[in-house]
């Protein structure tokens, strides 16, 4: 097999005790780690080869292969007199793997099933929105002007009846709360190499499949960003560093959200366990953070800017948030199947029989 033969060049250089070992001690196990490329060196077989010779056809690491510069022009001399061509870089195969599967997370929700799934979503969120939205957000304006009255000033009555803002309330949140089941299911399926987008989860309770996910989901936003929000209005801090607090506990939400939904449960709510996923990631993170932005940013500015559109402004609100929210989950997921072998949670699942 080439790359492993077991004939080397009598004068190959023998391996130096200089060289760095690639392999990691874990648990007490010595642990090799996954090659970076499919080429490995034909004497250390575990570094990746960077040049085949013409004419031994052997996979030669840099220790192996012979630098040579001629009238400015640089090439590899094997051992054997033969020339090394260079192998295919792995950086740049690992360029061309993350740049196609961004691309396809980023058409996913813009063709085929996950175009059909976001049309029926935005209709029926949209709907909701343009029958019970204006009535609701009204209704508790004026609620939220009754309590906050200044002195003298009549309370403003109510501008809508009371039945049916209750009604697009609770709609709203078993709405809400099935769109965080779907969240959750993207995000585990995309870490875990399924398809994200086939179809939305199956309703199996109003317990678990509303319920459970609108609660993991408030909670897990709650422990994020709470802690500005209390020292922004109650506690000892200036409101400005409590506001840069909440904003750094929104930024570690999608994360916070990653690990509760990988684990199952809100255990995944472990500041240690979220801490190293963010530093584990680096700057894929920020790709995920910004994206879970641009969601919130659909959601606070899409009622906005097109509130006064009669039906297509909810329509077209509902449509960008979901794509927004469901590019954003699977990047995320990529994201942590991406560098599991220093997070450890895919691992510890199927060791776990999860």
């Amino acid at each position: 097999m080439a790359g492993v033969d077991s004939k080397q060049p009598s004068d190959a250089p023998a391996p130096t005790s200089a060289r760095t070992s690639p392999f990691k001690v874990i648990g007490g196990h010595v642990v090799e780690p996954e090659p970076r490329s499919v080429h490995r060196c034909a004497r250390h077989h575990d570094l990746d080869a960077l040049v085949r010779c013409d004419r031994c056809h052997m996979n030669w690491c840099e220790e192996c292969i012979g630098r040579r510069t001629d009238h400015g022009a640089v090439y590899w001399l094997c051992n054997c007199g033969g020339r090394g061509v260079p192998l295919p870089d792995p950086d740049a195969a690992e360029r061309r793997r993350y740049e196609r599967w961004l691309g396809d997370a980023a058409r996913a929700p813009l063709s085929g099933t996950g175009l059909r799934l976001m049309l029926v979503g935005s209709l029926c969120y949209g709907t909701l929105d343009a029958l019970l939205g204006t009535a609701t957000r009204d209704t508790l304006f004026a609620v939220f002007q009754r309590f906050t009255k200044p002195a003298g000033v009549e309370p403003l009555p109510l501008m809508h009846d009371l039945l049916l803002s209750a009604t697009g309330i609770a709609i709203f949140f078993i709405v809400l709360g099935y769109q965080f089941a779907w969240v959750q299911e993207v995000i585990r399926d995309s870490a875990r190499g399924r398809p994200a987008l086939e179809r939305f989860p199956t309703f199996t309770s109003m317990h678990e499949s509303i319920v459970v996910p609108a609660w993991e989901a408030f909670a897990t936003l709650a422990a994020c960003v709470a802690p500005g929000l209390l020292a922004m209005t109650i506690g000892p801090l200036p409101a400005l560093v409590g506001l840069l607090i909440a904003a750094l506990g929104f930024l570690a939400f999608p994360m916070a959200l990653a690990s509760v939904a990988i684990d199952g449960s809100l255990r995944g709510l472990d500041p240690l366990r979220i801490g190293q996923g963010i530093r584990a990631c680096g700057l894929e993170y920020a790709l995920v953070a910004s994206l879970f932005v641009a969601a919130l940013a659909a959601i606070l500015g899409g009622g906005f800017l097109l509130a006064q559109v009669p039906w297509i402004g909810p329509l077209v609100k509902a449509f960008f948030i979901l794509a927004t929210t469901a590019m954003a989950a699977q990047v995320l997921g990529l994201v942590i199947a991406r560098n599991d072998d220093k997070l450890h949670w895919l691992s510890d699942l199927r060791r776990g029989g999860r």
